[in-house]
């Protein structure tokens, strides 16, 4: 806009009904928005590994421990490669940094940002872009841990899901009253 040019002034009301219609149609698709992302309360979070591991449960404080960086090799000494929930979960990553790691998202980058600037990690836990690339990364490396939307293993082609496990947390299963990651 042109300093030297008028300004021009907008009586007040006007443009209201606009305002209006924009607020109606946004409040009249939220069910359907609402309808199409996950509720955290409603998620239940499964830990899968290569078919492979011997490893037929986790607890929370290894997971924990894992994904933080603490625990870097397996019982076997092979070094593990975690993966976070998927990218297209994202209510799923967020509910598993600040429920099972009690962290939120940024503390977490941060922490693995210094990690990897002081040479204590070379990477932080992988992230992928959805649920078969998740399980594709546990079948494809044997050391990988991933943790994943349960519901969302629906849509994994049964190939891939014979190639991983679901590993008890706690002892406990999913679904299961107590299950942690629920």
């Amino acid at each position: 806009m042109n300093v030297n040019e008028p300004r021009k002034i907008r009586r007040a009301g006007a443009g209201r009904a606009t305002g209006l219609s924009v607020l109606f149609f946004v409040l009249s698709a939220m069910p359907w928005v609402a309808a199409g992302t996950p509720n955290a309360s409603a998620l239940t979070l499964v830990v899968i590994v290569n078919a492979e591991r011997p490893e037929a449960e986790i607890t929370s404080s290894d997971l924990r421990r894992i994904f933080t960086g603490e625990q870097k090799f397996w019982s076997d000494s092979r070094r593990i490669q975690p993966i976070l929930p998927p990218t297209n979960q994202g209510e799923a990553e967020v509910w598993f940094l600040k429920s099972a790691l009690h962290q939120p998202e940024r503390d977490f980058k941060q922490e693995w940002d210094g990690k990897i600037f002081r040479g204590e990690a070379t990477a932080a836990p992988v992230r992928t872009a959805d649920e078969s690339s998740a399980v594709r990364g546990v079948v494809f490396h044997k050391n990988a841990v991933a943790v994943v939307e349960k519901e969302s293993l629906r849509s994994v082609p049964a190939d891939l899901m014979r190639g991983v496990k679901i590993l008890r947390v706690d002892g406990k299963t999913p679904g299961e009253k107590g299950y942690p990651l629920m």
